[in-house]
């Protein structure tokens, strides 16, 4: 069984289904007398936002296995908010995603139910959904970083016509 995404050593119970995040290249444009040079600086990676689910869980049934992961997930992300104001040297969690291979480092911005509202029990709600919002501190691999600037200069190739080959770089 391949290992489950993670935040902070918290594995899901459920993969995550989606998880995004933006970007910007960081890049400079010089006019030449033979044309253009783009220079590419790096990648700036912007806030990430996860969205998942919890579960099936009905209280009123009896089963409560949804409510409380969603419950024991939400004093965690609470209690890790709470240690990260209280003590501003606190070390990034790590959001590890196995499947992809993607390690970031990140801090909790937001936990809220999809609605964008916070997290919220009701006995009518039988699958609780979540989304995270993390703000990427690094990516700790560089596979997402060297993926992005590989599509932007692949895209700059093509837009060209120009070809690498032994001779050029």
């Amino acid at each position: 069984m391949p290992a489950l995404a993670s935040l902070g050593g918290l594995a899901f119970t459920i993969e995550p289904s989606s998880v995004s995040w933006n970007y910007q290249m960081k890049t400079a444009q010089q006019r030449t007398l033979g044309g253009s040079v783009i220079q590419v600086f790096g990648v700036s990676l912007g806030d990430m936002t996860v969205s998942g689910v919890f579960g099936a869980g009905n209280r009123n049934a009896g089963d409560t296995q949804g409510w409380q992961a969603q419950e024991r997930f939400r004093r965690q992300v609470q209690t890790w908010t709470e240690q990260t104001i209280a003590n501003s040297g606190t070390k990034p969690l790590r959001f590890l995603f196995p499947s992809y291979g993607w390690d970031f480092q990140v801090f909790i911005k937001g936990f809220t139910s999809p609605d964008g509202e916070s997290v919220h029990h009701n006995n009518e709600i039988i699958n609780p959904k979540y989304t995270l919002t993390l703000f990427i501190v690094a990516d700790a691999t560089g596979t997402v970083v060297k993926g992005i600037k590989d599509a932007y200069l692949a895209r700059l190739m093509n837009g060209v016509g120009w070809k690498q080959t032994q001779y050029n770089g």
